[in-house]
């Protein structure tokens, strides 16, 4: 009778460490159901949890705007149906300035510019809650004469903050955002003559980041 005890807690322990995930290409995943320009898919998976953040960008009634989904790591989206979409702000009906990276603290910050070329932030907790309000937060004060924002790198710190690269059509800007939303000095990235609008972000030791 023992045997028999034991061999049904591994049989129902067995069972209940199967993933989710399929890999039959008929029956993957369902994350939404988009428009037929839905695209510019960004992808970050928290190392400690497994949570793997999805953002995309589709066509909407606010322009193309940005969607995000959680998948857990048995494969099973948390955010709902549809996901979360970002209803709060204006876009145009082009692709710009979106970035998108999980954070330290397992949650996830969007990065994107909205319709008047504002770098706005935002970030979620792993239950969808918008930690820097719904608005988010405009990341860079663009000189007078600026086109606004164009791109946008993101690369998370090791406190749950993130830095932020954010390019115009001439200079690049370098920012940290600490956990809570609060805003660090900004670096200016300019060379007369030059236009500084394509750098990229490596995190180095001790929250030092390298551009």
């Amino acid at each position: 009778m023992k045997k028999s005890i034991l061999l049904l807690i591994c049989v129902f322990a067995f069972s209940a460490l199967q993933a989710q995930w399929v890999d039959d290409p008929t029956a993957n995943t369902r994350l939404a159901t988009a428009s037929d320009d839905a695209g510019e898919i960004y992808l970050a998976t928290h190392e400690a949890t497994g949570d793997t953040y999805i953002q995309w960008s589709d066509m909407a009634s606010n322009g193309w705007a940005v969607n995000l989904q959680r998948i857990d790591v048995h494969g099973v989206p948390q955010w709902g149906d549809q996901g979360i979409h970002i209803g709060s702000h204006q876009f145009a009906s082009w692709s710009q300035g979106y970035a998108m990276s999980a954070t330290s603290d397992n949650c996830v910050v969007t990065c994107f510019a909205n319709y008047d070329g504002q770098c706005i932030a935002m970030k979620f907790d792993k239950d969808g809650n918008a930690l820097w309000g719904e608005q988010g937060i405009s990341v860079i004060d663009f000189p007078a004469g600026s086109y606004g924002c164009s791109r946008v790198e993101l690369q998370a710190g090791n406190d749950g903050g993130v830095w932020a690269l954010v390019s115009d059509t001439e200079d690049s800007y370098l920012r940290y955002i600490n956990a809570d939303g609060t805003l660090n000095a900004t670096a200016t990235i300019s060379e007369p003559g030059v236009n500084c609008t394509f750098g990229l972000l490596t995190p180095g030791p001790d929250g030092v980041v390298f551009v």
